[in-house]
């Protein structure tokens, strides 16, 4: 059976929640990130069929509840769990709780983030050299290097990213399939066998909406993650 390790899993997605964790005073920027960064990204958006008073919009407006629930779920977490087993089956709950969350349900309505989803393309983006430069400048100034699965992972997303869109993938119904999955990857105890999920409505809905999966897998980034995912 194909099993794959919950705990990068859950490291992908706390990380991406963590990104979009700010201060309730003022944007805080990543490390490695300035304010000259953010124009260049601008122009890259337009550039990209994407408008980035949106993605301002989404951010700083419609997502503020979420990420004011994803920051609370993050100190909860932290404080209350100190043993590394204890950890990682509150960081599990904690992950499934934001994905079933209203916040989380109130963003999937957006209209700004469909719009997005819809008219923003993602090979353009990720095929920038300013914002392929801009995110590792990113993952470099979190620490995170290509010295472990996860790091090398995450170094591959702009081209994984990209291959999603390629595929017939966009945002929004992704994120509706990966809400209705949570449950079933979060709850198998050490790992869950992939195959599983194909079966869920979720992800008929998902393919439904234009995603191939066969070309997905066709990605050089994405073909080596399911290589060691099999073992």
């Amino acid at each position: 059976m194909m099993k794959l390790r919950i705990d990068c899993v859950l490291a992908v997605l706390l990380l991406a929640l963590a990104l979009g964790v700010r201060s309730s005073d003022a944007l805080t920027l990543p490390a490695g990130l300035n304010m000259s960064q953010i124009t260049q990204m601008g122009e890259v958006l337009d550039k990209c069929n994407g408008d980035f008073g949106d993605i301002v919009s989404l951010y700083m407006v419609e997502a503020t509840p979420l990420i004011a629930t994803v920051k609370e779920k993050l100190n909860n977490t932290k404080s209350a769990n100190k043993t590394e087993g204890a950890e990682g089956a509150a960081v599990a709950t904690m992950v499934t709780e934001i994905m079933e969350s209203d916040e989380f349900n109130a963003l999937l309505e957006s209209s700004t983030l469909q719009r997005i989803s819809d008219e923003l393309n993602l090979t353009c983006v990720m095929s920038d050299e300013v914002m392929v430069s801009t995110f590792t400048g990113v993952l470099e100034g979190l620490n995170v290097t290509k010295d472990s699965e996860l790091g090398m992972m995450l170094h591959d997303m702009p081209s994984i990213v990209s291959g999603f869109y390629e595929c017939g993938g966009r945002i929004t119904p992704v994120l509706r399939f990966a809400q209705a999955a949570a449950p079933e990857v979060l709850s198998s105890e050490g790992g869950f066998d992939p195959m599983s999920i194909l079966n869920l409505p979720s992800f008929t809905a998902f393919v439904g909406s234009g995603f191939d999966m066969g070309c997905f897998f066709g990605v050089p980034a994405v073909g080596g993650l399911v290589a060691k995912a099999m073992g």
